[in-house]
Order: structure tokens, then C-alpha cells, then sequence
């Protein structure tokens, strides 16, 4: 295994191989959507381990919504989704509609799709 972005690394740590509980606390767990935003916009330069590591964590925070969506209507994430209005493509900031079953689950990564 190469030698891994230190962005990619902080993102699936706490996700991977499952979720670490002690996450679960305010200001926490909500930053992976501020970790997210952040390598989707170097998606272009990750290699392709990387981005596989980016996937296998996005599919165990979207396993995780129930769990996580109290932070994502609360914490500075609910704040920043109603001031910034991300699309729903940034499937991320939406965990708590993830949860809910109202998010449309064609924008959910393929492998996240019911």
C-alpha cells in the first residue's frame, strides 16, 4: 500500500473498519461532511486507493446515518448546509435526510443505493 493523502487517512479514521462510538459526540462525528467536502474537491488528484478508501468510508458513514443525524441537524453542519445550500449531490451534508429515507437514493454513491 502507498503512501496515503493525510486527508484521506483522516476521514476513514474513526470509519473504518467500523464506526468508532466514541465519535459519536457534538462537533465530532460531523466533521467527516467538513473532511468530505474537502477531498471531493481534490477527487481529481487521489489515486485510485485512495478513492477506494474514500468509498469504503462513505458507505460506513451512510450505514451510520441513524446514528449520525441528531449531529446533522444540530451541530455547526445545520448551520453551514442553510447558509452555504450544498447540492444534494454532496450526498454528505444530508446525513440526517439519509436516515430519514427522504433523500433520493439515486444521488447516493452506487454501492450506498438501497
Amino acid at each position: 500500500m502507498g503512501k496515503m493523502r493525510q486527508d484521506v487517512v483522516d476521514y476513514a479514521d474513526g470509519l473504518l473498519p467500523e464506526l468508532d462510538e466514541t465519535m459519536l459526540a457534538p462537533e465530532t462525528i460531523s466533521r467527516r461532511a467538513y473532511r468530505r467536502q474537502e477531498l471531493h474537491e481534490v477527487w481529481h488528484v487521489l489515486t485510485a486507493e485512495e478513492r477506494a478508501l474514500v468509498a469504503q468510508a462513505d458507505l460506513a458513514l451512510i450505514a451510520a446515518a441513524d446514528m449520525v443525524a441528531v449531529y446533522w441537524r444540530t451541530d455547526d453542519i445545520k448551520r453551514n448546509r442553510e447558509k452555504y445550500q450544498p447540492p444534494k449531490e454532496a450526498w454528505w451534508w444530508w446525513l440526517h435526510e439519509i436516515a430519514e429515507g427522504a433523500f433520493p437514493a439515486e444521488l447516493l454513491p452506487k454501492a450506498a443505493r438501497p
